[in-house]
C-alpha cells in the first residue's frame, strides 16, 4: 500500500526548536534506509525564515548520512525512478544534490523542495517515494496549508509539531488529521511504533485496504477472526471460552460486566 505520512510544522514550534526538529526528522527519514512504512515523506509548513532555516538544517543533517543499503534491487530501482519522476516537475528542487553511489543497492538520502501551490496543482507530487527521501512543502498562508492537507489521500500516520500556543490557533489541522490517518502524533516522529493495545497501524485507503483494522498491536488479532454467536446452546456444546464455569479462566464480558 502507500503512505507519505505527512508532518505539519507549526510556526512557534519551528521558532523555538527548529534545529532539534531537523535532527529528529533526519534520523526518522533515514531509519532503515527510509524503508519503514511510517517514513515521513511530506513535511509541510508556512513560508518563513524559521521554516527555511529548518529546511537547510535538515538538508545538512541528511548530507552527513552515509550511503545505506536498500533491501532489494527492485526497491532500489523504484526509489531512483520515483525520485527522478518527482524532480521532473519544474516546481521541485533537490537539496542536497544526490551523489552517485557505486555500491550495489546503496542510496544517499535526499530532500526535495516545493510550494503549496505546486503540490495542489500536481497530484503526482503527493505520491510516495519509498526510501530515504522527503518533500518539503512551503505554503503561503494558513488557507493553503489546510487545502494541502485536505487534498491528501488516506495515510498510516500524520504528525503535528506544535507548541500549546500553536495548538490554540491551529485546531483545524487536528480536525483534518483525524479524518486522514489511523495514528496522529503530536511532537514526535512517526517511525516510532510501539506494539501495544493502543497502537493503530492502519488507515484509510490507500494506506490500507480496510481502515477498521491495525496490523500492529493486540487489536491486530481482529484481522484474522470473525464473530460467531451461540444462541440457546446448552453449556456442554459451547466452546470452553463460553462455558458457564469458564474453565480457561479468561476475561469475559457477561451481562456487560468484565470478569473471570
Amino acid at each position: 500500500m502507500s503512505s507519505v505520512n505527512p508532518v505539519v510544522f507549526l510556526p512557534q514550534a519551528l521558532e523555538t526548536r527548529g534545529a532539534e526538529l531537523a535532527e529528529t526528522f533526519a534520523a526518522s527519514i533515514t531509519l532503515g534506509a527510509g524503508q519503514f512504512c511510517t517514513n515521513p515523506g511530506l513535511l509541510i509548513g508556512l513560508e518563513s525564515p524559521a521554516f527555511t532555516a529548518f529546511q537547510q538544517q535538515l538538508g545538512a543533517a541528511l548530507e552527513k548520512t552515509p550511503p545505506q543499503k536498500m533491501l532489494h534491487p527492485g526497491i532500489h530501482t523504484a526509489f531512483l525512478e520515483g525520485r527522478t519522476r518527482m524532480l521532473a516537475h519544474q516546481e521541485v528542487s533537490l537539496s542536497p544534490k544526490p551523489v552517485p553511489d557505486f555500491d550495489t543497492n546503496a542510496v544517499r538520502p535526499s530532500l526535495a523542495l516545493t510550494s503549496g501551490a505546486a503540490l495542489l496543482a500536481n497530484p503526482a507530487l503527493k505520491e510516495e517515494v519509498f526510501g530515504p527521501h522527503a518533500l518539503v512543502v512551503a505554503c503561503k498562508d494558513k488557507a493553503e496549508l489546510l487545502a494541502v492537507l485536505k487534498g491528501l489521500k488516506g495515510q498510516l500516520t500524520t504528525s503535528l509539531m506544535a507548541t500549546e500556543e500553536d495548538l490554540a490557533q491551529w485546531r483545524e489541522v487536528i480536525d483534518i488529521q483525524v479524518t486522514l490517518a489511523g495514528r496522529i502524533i503530536l511532537n514526535g516522529a512517526p517511525t516510532g511504533v510501539e506494539v501495544c493495545a493502543a497502537m493503530v497501524h492502519g488507515g484509510p485507503f490507500p494506506a490500507t485496504t480496510d481502515a477498521r483494522f491495525t496490523s500492529v498491536g493486540t487489536a491486530a488479532i481482529r484481522r484474522w477472526v470473525r464473530p460467531v454467536c451461540y444462541q440457546q446452546f446448552p453449556d456442554a456444546l459451547l466452546p470452553d471460552e463460553l462455558k458457564d464455569g469458564n474453565p480457561r479462566g479468561i476475561w469475559r464480558l457477561t451481562d456487560n460486566q468484565y470478569a473471570r
